[in-house]
């Protein structure tokens, strides 16, 4: 957590030091398209989720939109063990959208982002169920999860450009999540169930993109 508001102090500083120099007038209202490809980590997936995006951007506001990759996410309780897929998959649809207080800058873009992140993903465990009264005699089922889960964070960060239309950046958040899970038991299927959490969430991103 000291690294996180660390790491937030460090942009919030270069901001002023920056924005005081490097904004360009936004007289041009034209829009601008691009794409930005990326990877980020939040608490619900199980490893890095890539991503890539359309964007829209006039003035100082941008929008962004596009589908997300990556490995199922994590469920460790109630579970003994789980078995995830190696594979990278679909897991998601991310909007987002961004304003540069400053304006756009020659070099540096100061932002702060509002994303919106629809995620799903299963996994396969194994339940250990005692069967009373007597807790010595167990039975082990195999159990299927599936999740679907609603994101919202808001992100402060900065993009570095280079050769007029390109950039590379990095980005952190906070937020929430709000996740619903159904459990599906192989044998003991009087022992489904379903639960919705509601979770405090966070993001560490980073991107590359261009706008023309």
């Amino acid at each position: 957590m000291s690294k996180f508001f660390l790491i937030s102090l460090l942009i919030f500083n270069l901001n002023k030091i920056c924005a005081q120099y490097d904004s360009i007038p936004m007289s041009k209202n034209k829009f601008q398209y691009g794409t930005r490809c990326g990877f980020y980590f939040t608490s619900y997936q199980s490893s890095l989720i890539y991503s890539t995006q359309i964007t829209i951007t006039k003035g100082i506001h941008e929008f962004a939109i596009g589908p997300s990759f990556g490995k199922a996410p994590s469920f460790f309780q109630p579970f003994d063990a789980m078995n995830y897929s190696k594979k990278k998959r679909l897991n998601g649809f991310d909007f987002s959208y961004r304003i540069l207080p400053n304006g756009q800058g020659k070099i540096f873009d100061f932002y702060f982002q509002f994303d919106y992140l629809q995620k799903w993903g299963k996994g396969d465990g194994y339940d250990i169920i005692p069967n009373y009264p007597n807790l010595y005699d167990q039975t082990k089922d195999n159990v299927n999860v599936q999740s679907k889960a609603s994101v919202l964070l808001f992100e402060y960060g900065f993009d570095i450009k280079f050769l007029n239309y390109f950039y590379v950046g990095t980005s952190i958040g906070i937020g929430g999540k709000f996740e619903f899970r159904k459990y599906e038991y192989e044998t003991l299927t009087q022992y489904n169930y379903k639960e919705t959490l509601v979770e405090a969430d966070f993001i560490y991103r980073a991107n590359f993109g261009f706008r023309f």
